[in-house]
């Protein structure tokens, strides 16, 4: 599977999907279409209508977007451990030529010897006996020798503990908590930390974001920050510009784009480390080292100052 095959398959499993950042391509049609939508009166209303915040759609203030990048970090600190654990694993080929070298080796040949030296009339449960003996002998000189056997984190397994890392990640995201919604039809206010209102919706967890949320405001802050990087949108004002599909649009309060625009390079500097940390630790045949995961960490790394609660 190619890079980017696999940059795709781990975008699918976070509900993570960034849009591409091209200033040529797709600046220039953003920039149109942008301007096709602020032109039309009846379409931005209707987005806005369609895209009222709630459970899953929050408002990005500052409070919520220091929480947000508090989750970025303790998503960061988790895919690195992660993949300092699967460091210390040989790759599936790596282990299988050790195994084979192990096999043909003196020691190897010596733990055999224990089958070949059996005498002839060996019952088959001495056999039997005998082969698990063996077993256990060549597994443990292979272990020692080779590491542990990196079957222990097939696919599957490694799909699973992202899951949990996004969880993880998505529960310090906060606290986040909402007052219920307006009487005016319009979006919630959205408060953060402890000195928030007691009465909140049932579907407002009392800590941090749903995971859902979470890989929703991934999604928000990288269509506006690929956005206002590709020229087709300006910081600090109100924005709606369309997403992919009929009658999608993404859509920006004032406050939000106040709040995101000035963080957008640290921003996505912590989605660009989540992206390639999380894209070789999902595949089994990917060659992981303490040196790669510094390289991607060092790589790129912008002194810009921390979000203000």
């Amino acid at each position: 599977m190619s890079r980017n095959a696999n940059l795709l398959a781990l975008c699918a499993l976070m509900l993570s999907l960034p849009v591409p950042a091209d200033a040529q391509g797709v600046g220039g049609r953003l920039r149109q279409r942008v301007a096709e939508v602020a032109g039309g009166k009846d379409n931005t209303e209707q987005a806005q209508q369609k895209s009222p915040f709630n459970e899953t759609v929050i408002e990005i203030t500052g409070p919520v977007l220091a929480g947000f990048m508090k989750g970025l970090d303790t998503e960061i600190a988790l895919l690195v451990d992660f993949g300092k654990l699967l460091a210390t694993f040989r790759t599936p080929e790596e282990y299988g030529a050790c195994q084979a070298q192990v096999a043909m080796s003196p020691e190897g040949m010596k733990v055999m010897e224990q089958i070949t030296n059996l005498r002839d009339d060996a019952t088959a449960e001495e056999y039997q006996r005998a082969m698990e003996k063996m077993n256990r002998d060549m597994l443990a000189l292979t272990t020692k020798t080779c590491g542990a056997d990196p079957a222990e984190w097939p696919a599957a397994r490694r799909r699973e503990t992202l899951e949990e890392i996004q969880k993880k990640a998505a529960a310090a995201a906060g606290p986040v908590r909402s007052s219920p919604p307006s009487p005016h039809g319009g979006p919630s206010p959205i408060e953060h930390g402890a000195d928030a209102p007691a009465a909140f919706p049932d579907w407002m967890q009392d800590t941090g974001l749903s995971p859902q949320a979470y890989a929703i405001m991934k999604e928000r802050i990288d269509a506006y920050c690929n956005a206002l990087n590709a020229g087709a949108i300006q910081p600090g004002q109100a924005v709606t510009f369309p997403g992919t599909g009929k009658d999608i649009f993404w859509v920006y309060t004032e406050e939000e784009s106040k709040q995101i625009a000035p963080l957008c390079d640290q921003l996505k500097n912590k989605r660009r480390i989540t992206m390639e940390i999380g894209e070789i630790v999902i595949q089994p045949s990917s060659k992981i080292t303490l040196e790669i995961l510094d390289a991607i960490i060092l790589s790129k790394q912008p002194d810009l100052p921390e979000a203000v609660p």
